[in-house]
């Protein structure tokens, strides 16, 4: 492309000079294939019949994962990316737009995690002229992955059941990890499916557990944040025992007067579609399924919409994470096209194509270049590039 591109490693802060960038490029990276995806629906230069919404852009390629195999960001590392994006462009008399295509149920969804406080602080809580950031609402939509009750107080205890499919006696160590909301009085405990219970944990306590039946362990820490506690809970298998290798049904025991919400953050490295942990009725609840950070209110939060005949057009997509946040906030912002879209697929997923998140070559163009998926990614993506047109008619 002619036009101007910049390329920050994000981990270093270093930003990559002419001749550096143009052997970067010319090495196929990008195995997962999701950062070429959306880059190429908000910014992409015209390929046959498509392009992206801001094809004229300067575009700011970073790269933030926390390795060259995994599509994991450190949040440090995407903050580092995010200012240095933004001073780079102020330096150059710019306004930007930052496209976070990513999500995490890792925290209190009240937009204050640390995360989402570093990029308040970057856009001025979202009132920074020539500063936007653009992040989808996750794909949680369809999936009981949030849990919502009432405290009953120091007398009584709320059970929220949680389901996790049975792991093969073969399956390498597993680890699961929930967040939860709590009181400012909460306590947490983990029961497990033989009915042997964790100690309880309280505001200032990490402990470690393990399971005397079979090699099971379990992390619990309970910290303060903003009004409320902040919770973690970390499953892991260990041993070959039925309890060791996790599966079954399993109860998280809160004790505190008020509103607690829980989240499977990690559904384990090995969980196929079927075997992902779910809550259980009567708490599991589909609403509150929008990822962080599209909690916060300084950030475009967008879900995903379907405009295919062969989906419920015009309605939001069943996947697309939901709000509200755990404060009752309207969330997303809005929603956009994501089932679904199709956009550029970056030479490493069609050389692997195992790695990539587009396995299926049937999704593929004809001549590979291109990929037709959903999710609300490609929603932010495309919601990015219409800001980016924004803020050159009206910077």
């Amino acid at each position: 492309t002619d036009r101007p591109v910049w390329g920050l490693d994000a981990a270093t802060g270093r930003w990559l000079d002419d001749d550096a960038l143009t052997r970067w490029a010319a090495t196929p990276r990008d195995p997962g294939g999701h950062g070429t995806w959306v880059a190429s629906l908000a910014a992409g230069t015209r390929w046959g019949e498509w392009q992206g919404l801001a094809p004229g852009a300067t575009l700011a390629l970073v790269t933030a994962a926390a390795s060259p195999d995994s599509d994991a960001v450190h949040e440090d590392t995407a903050l580092a990316g995010v200012a240095a994006v933004f001073a780079r462009a102020a330096r150059s008399g710019a306004p930007a737009v930052v496209l976070l295509s990513l999500g995490s149920h890792r925290g209190a969804h009240d937009g204050q995690s640390a995360l989402e406080r570093g990029l308040a602080a970057l856009t001025a809580d979202g009132e920074a002229p020539g500063r936007v950031v653009v992040t989808s609402a996750g794909n949680d939509g369809a999936r009981e992955v949030h849990a919502r009750a009432e405290g009953r107080g120091a007398e009584g205890v709320v059970a929220l059941g949680l389901r996790v499919g049975a792991r093969p006696a073969a399956s390498p160590e597993e680890v699961l990890g929930l967040s939860l909301r709590l009181p400012r009085d909460g306590a947490v405990s983990l029961r497990w499916p033989d009915g042997v219970q964790s100690p309880w944990t309280t505001v200032g306590q990490r402990q470690g557990w393990r399971h005397p039946e079979g090699g099971g362990y379990t992390s619990v820490e309970v910290r303060a944040e903003g009004d409320g506690l902040v919770a973690e809970v970390l499953l892991a298998s260990g041993g070959t025992t039925a309890v060791g290798r996790l599966g079954g049904d399993y109860t998280l025991r809160v004790q505190g007067e008020g509103t607690v919400d829980a989240w499977v953050f990690a559904p384990g490295r090995n969980a196929s579609e079927a075997d992902r942990p779910v809550f259980l009725p009567p708490y599991a609840t589909r609403e509150g399924t929008v990822t962080l950070p599209a909690t916060s209110r300084a950030v475009v939060a967008v879900g995903a919409w379907s405009h295919r005949a062969s989906d419920r057009v015009g309605e939001v997509a069943p996947f697309s994470g939901r709000g509200p946040d755990a404060l009752g906030t309207l969330r997303p912002d809005l929603v956009a096209p994501g089932a679904p879209v199709r956009g550029a697929l970056s030479r490493a997923a069609r050389a692997a194509p195992t790695r990539s998140l587009f396995p299926d070559a049937r999704a593929w163009s004809p001549d590979q270049r291109a990929v037709s998926a959903r999710g609300s990614s490609a929603s932010a993506a495309l919601v990015a590039g219409a800001m980016a047109l924004l803020l050159e008619r009206f910077p």
